[in-house]
């Protein structure tokens, strides 16, 4: 018969790539424009918040360069005038130096003034979230009416709006004893079975081989990721899983059930029950086979 060799694991589907949707705006949400469930594209309308702070704010920018231009204008004809002023012997080199600087801080106060209309403009545009990726909404945390606390510069501090993840690809982290990890690289095909599905399997590859061990109950085991194609959308995240991995086969070889060699030295024993020739009989692939599937 034909002999596969697998090591098994279980674990549950998680997204390859999920993303927490922020403000770099605070305020009152006015409108959500997605549910929990939605499939969207990277860039479409998620939610708005109230622009009116940030308008004020933009409008006031505005007005404060038109001041600072006016000043400005003012500053320079009076550095000029200085000048003549100053050739003509009527005011002193410190008069027209002083005149000077105070143009120099106009056009200062200018660029200022320019620098809060750029970043007020972008501070409006923040109240338009839009999405980053493309994916489906997992989580929705707010709703229409709440008021929400900016990120700012620290994504972390701000209210999380919503959850998605792009779940074309899905992926399960599982974990192997450290003896079968020399039997497997990546790039192994997997074959993984969930709850949902009873009978149908889902074919995998092995992505990574993480390189620190852990030690559970006194176990040393290695986290390998396995990655699957999720296109149809038949698997979610939060899916119990069991993952087999085929690191071994024979073909054309006795086999001997697994409850019929309790030790080796029962191997000649468990031939002779069955009619066979002990001498036929291969030890190194019955042990091997042990706690495998059989054809």
């Amino acid at each position: 018969g034909d002999l596969i060799v697998t090591s098994s694991s279980t674990g549950v589907l998680e997204p390859v790539l999920e993303v927490e949707v922020t403000s770099k705006a605070s305020g009152e949400i006015l409108r959500i424009h997605v549910d929990v469930g939605d499939e969207i594209e990277p860039g479409a309308l998620l939610a708005e918040v109230d622009p009116r702070d940030v308008r004020n704010v933009a409008d006031q920018a505005d007005a404060d360069i038109e001041v600072a231009l006016a000043r400005m204008d003012i500053a320079e004809r009076q550095m000029e005038r200085s000048e003549e002023l100053l050739a003509n012997g009527v005011i002193s080199v410190q008069e027209h130096e002083s005149r000077t600087l105070e143009f120099a801080n106009a056009q200062a106060s200018l660029i200022k003034a320019r620098t809060n209309s750029e970043l007020a403009q972008l501070r409006l545009e923040d109240v338009i979230i839009r999405a980053p990726l493309a994916g489906t909404i997992l989580v929705k945390n707010v709703e229409e009416g709440q008021v929400i606390q900016s990120s700012g510069q620290n994504v972390s501090s701000g209210t999380t709006l919503m959850v998605m993840a792009d779940l074309d690809m899905v992926q399960v982290r599982i974990f192997l004893d450290e003896g079968d990890l020399g039997e497997i690289m990546e790039g192994m095909t997997t074959f993984v079975t969930v709850d949902a599905y009873p009978g149908q399997t889902f074919m995998g590859v092995v992505d990574q081989i993480e390189p620190q061990a852990v030690v559970q109950r006194g176990q040393t085991l290695f986290p390998l990721i396995v990655q699957l194609d999720n296109e149809a959308r038949l698997l979610r995240p939060g899916m119990n899983t069991e993952v087999e991995i085929q690191t071994g086969e024979a073909n054309g070889i006795l086999l001997i059930p697994n409850n019929a060699v309790v030790m080796p030295q029962d191997a000649e024993p468990a031939a002779m029950a069955l009619g066979l020739d002990p001498g036929v009989v291969d030890m190194e692939s019955l042990m091997s086979g042990m706690g495998s599937m059989f054809a």
